[in-house]
């Protein structure tokens, strides 16, 4: 009787493997026949998932968004902390301030140029920014005054704050976050010893202070 294969389950077991290969060797070090090896199957097995280096990629960086989402929207259903604390931690996910952060950051980043040409790599990227966009637009509304995001906000995509927010000055300021945050992921990235842990959170810090009191919590 042949064996019944779970499609979802070996998908899994290549992003785990994935995974590995990107921690244990770095991205260039990622192709079909390595991942394959660590996942212990054929290199025939994985192209009926992945067809080239580029695709596979693709799925690393799917899979190191989600888990980067996953542990947002935890944090966000928690909401038992004041909102400055809560946009800290929530954008602490995005730095590279531990081992596991280090790495996701480094993938996110390294992919850049090995798929800087490939047409899903650059649909992806403008997801990316645009939900990355949403999600800053949220939480600076909330500090400065507006209402609280909800748990499922980085599981729906667009809503009102795939636009820009009323206020210019509300608006300006969640693009100089946005553009901090991948600001200090470089630098950490780069010169770990200069920008540590505590350097980037000080600095995140001092940005999110910085948003200014609204009146009203109009979008």
């Amino acid at each position: 009787m042949p064996k019944v294969v779970d499609h979802e389950e070996r998908r899994q077991d290549i992003a785990r493997a994935t995974w590995r290969v990107l921690t244990r060797d770095g991205v260039a070090a990622v192709s079909v026949r390595s991942v394959a090896a660590e996942a212990g199957i054929s290199t025939g097995a994985l192209r009926h998932y992945f067809a080239d280096q580029a695709s596979l990629l693709l799925f690393a960086a799917e899979h190191t968004v989600r888990r980067i989402g996953d542990r947002m929207s935890r944090l966000l259903a928690e909401g038992q902390q004041p909102p400055l604390e809560v946009a800290q931690a929530l954008l602490e996910q995005l730095l590279p301030l531990d081992e596991e952060r280090w790495t996701e950051t480094a993938v996110y980043f390294g992919l850049i140029d090995l798929t800087r040409l490939a047409p899903g790599h650059q649909e992806f990227r403008g997801w990316a920014f645009r939900e990355g966009r949403r999600l800053v637009r949220a939480l600076v509304l909330w500090l400065a005054g507006g209402p609280a995001p909800d748990a499922d906000l980085l599981t729906r995509t667009g809503g009102p704050l795939g636009e820009p927010l009323a206020d210019p000055e509300l608006e300006a300021q969640a693009l100089a976050v946005q553009v901090l945050v991948d600001g200090l992921a470089v630098q950490g990235l780069l010169y770990p010893q200069l920008m540590d842990a505590a350097a980037l959170r000080a600095v995140l810090r001092r940005e999110l202070e910085r948003v200014p009191l609204s009146a009203g919590p109009s979008s």
